[in-house]
């Protein structure tokens, strides 16, 4: 008896403090996951808050996460690869046999590109992009956490997150663009 006493005063505690002094519900989950419905009715992105010139808090409608499908590639090379030019990177010849391995598997990146990754040192990778049509060698980004792209897409992903890791400390992904041979930076 005491037991369901507590829980309905409990219950009651709860109910009560979802509501603001006009009786107006302050935020429920009611909506889709990422979505709160705000004292307006309106409803809002769980990740950003704005307010209108009544103060008021006003929806927000997240931004789509950008997919590899988003940046496609065209088509993908499918002949035999060519091989490295190394005069058109020199200093890239110190990994010549990985970068000369990486590109006869073909292209695994942007249509006609050979994405090759290798190790330098604990938490660190390095890479190269090269064309397998031509054999010009583009130096790649710096990784602590990996590299994650697609043979038919131009997008490109540094340090992608993990899912099943909530790390704080963790870093950062970066998010490129493939394009005119060049990574050009995007925003998530």
């Amino acid at each position: 008896m005491r037991t369901r006493i507590i829980l309905s005063l409990f219950a009651s505690f709860l109910l009560f403090s979802c509501e603001n002094r006009t009786g107006e519900k302050l935020a429920t989950n009611s909506g889709p996951a990422d979505t709160l419905l705000v004292s307006d009715g309106s409803a809002e992105s769980s990740s950003e808050k704005k307010t209108s010139a009544t103060g008021k808090l006003k929806p927000v409608v997240p931004e789509k996460e950008k997919t590899f499908e988003d940046f496609p590639a065209g088509e993908v090379f499918a002949e035999k690869p060519s091989k490295p030019n190394f005069g058109t990177n020199p200093p890239l010849s110190m990994y010549k046999t990985v970068i000369t391995r990486g590109t006869a598997r073909g292209a695994n990146f942007a249509g006609k590109y050979a994405f090759v990754t290798w190790g330098c040192g604990a938490g660190c990778q390095q890479s190269a992009i090269v064309n397998v049509e031509t054999g010009r060698i583009i130096s790649g980004k710096e990784a602590t956490a990996g590299y994650s792209f697609k043979k038919d897409s131009k997008f490109l992903i540094v340090n992608p997150r993990d899912p099943n890791i909530k790390d704080p400390t963790a870093p950062k992904p970066e998010y490129y663009i493939w394009e005119n041979e060049t990574l050009t930076p995007i925003e998530p």
